[in-house]
């Protein structure tokens, strides 16, 4: 019966020179598709932008999608009005909204499939056993392609990039119905112009939403056979917020008091945020330890 169970993320792939950063994809972008770069920079301020990029797609400036395209609403006396700018101001919002939605994820998908681990990748090897468990947040094959890791051992929690027909899942964790939203109703007395175009604005936090919810409950099968695990390792994983509901699933199928877990880290001041992530699930300060990826060697961490 596997006892151990690895939770894999970005960082993992990192380790081993691959280049899977946010960053890299905003490389590619300034090759291939500089008009969604230039809104996604634009309409998706944030000091974060390139770091937690999927954390920052729920504070889309929809103000400012507005202010822009209220240029092409043409007033219905205006001395040049035309019917054929009737409709600019919508085509401009859909432009843009369009932009950041489907075609953010047809590029990130076209991004991510230019990425193959190979078999001298940086030479650095994280000590993993083979005849383990594997939820990995990560689309690529690395640790069949490195680590020869059984693909019946893994769980591609957000799809995988190998596989024809595998969703990859990208997007913000914040219920859109959480989030306030522009006036998609309006009244009689009501431009419709402007109703529709903020329907579609709204639209947006609804397509680049991540239903963690959802994924989980069409995998609780999987869930629940982590009731045996003794021990799980975090590799390369940024504990960020946006994941954190797939953590309390893991921790809700485990048994919490007996668990060690051991969490790499790339710089110690990652550990404090880390701390407070474990914290905030249940897990126990005492059954954590820290290490660095390349210090990292289960098979001599004895049990608590």
């Amino acid at each position: 019966m596997t006892k151990k169970l690895y939770v894999i993320g970005n960082g993992f792939d990192l380790f081993h020179g691959l280049k899977t950063g946010y960053w890299n994809f905003k490389e590619y972008l300034e090759v291939n598709d500089n008009e969604l770069l230039q809104n996604i920079e634009k309409y998706l301020q944030s000091h974060e932008l390139w770091s937690n990029f999927e954390a920052v797609l729920e504070y889309l400036e929809a103000d400012d999608v507005v202010d822009y395209c209220l240029n092409y609403l043409q007033d219905y006396v205006a001395e040049d009005w035309s019917d054929s700018g009737h409709h600019d101001y919508q085509y401009e919002v859909n432009k843009i909204i369009g932009s950041l939605t489907s075609d953010l994820k047809q590029r990130f998908q076209e991004w991510i499939r230019t990425i193959s681990p190979k078999g001298d990748e940086n030479g650095e090897r994280a000590m993993i056993k083979k005849e383990s468990l594997f939820f990995n947040f990560n689309y690529t094959n690395t640790l069949e392609s490195l680590y020869l890791v059984k693909r019946e051992d893994i769980f591609y929690i957000h799809g995988n990039i190998n596989e024809v027909g595998s969703d990859i899942i990208l997007g913000h964790g914040r219920d859109p119905s959480t989030l306030e939203q522009l006036d998609g109703e309006g009244d009689a007395e009501s431009d419709i112009r402007l109703i529709e175009a903020n329907r579609t604005i709204n639209r947006y936090f609804i397509e680049n939403y991540k239903n963690t919810i959802q994924i989980i409950t069409e995998n609780e099968k999987y869930f629940r056979c982590l009731a045996n695990i003794e021990e799980v390792v975090v590799l390369g994983h940024s504990m960020s917020i946006v994941d954190m509901e797939y953590f309390r699933e893991i921790v809700k199928n485990i048994d919490l008091d007996k668990v060690k877990w051991i969490v790499s880290f790339h710089f110690e001041s990652e550990i404090e945020a880390k701390q407070g992530f474990l914290k905030n699930i249940g897990v126990k300060s005492d059954n954590v330890s820290f290490l660095r990826m390349n210090e990292i060697d289960t098979e001599q961490l004895p049990l608590f």
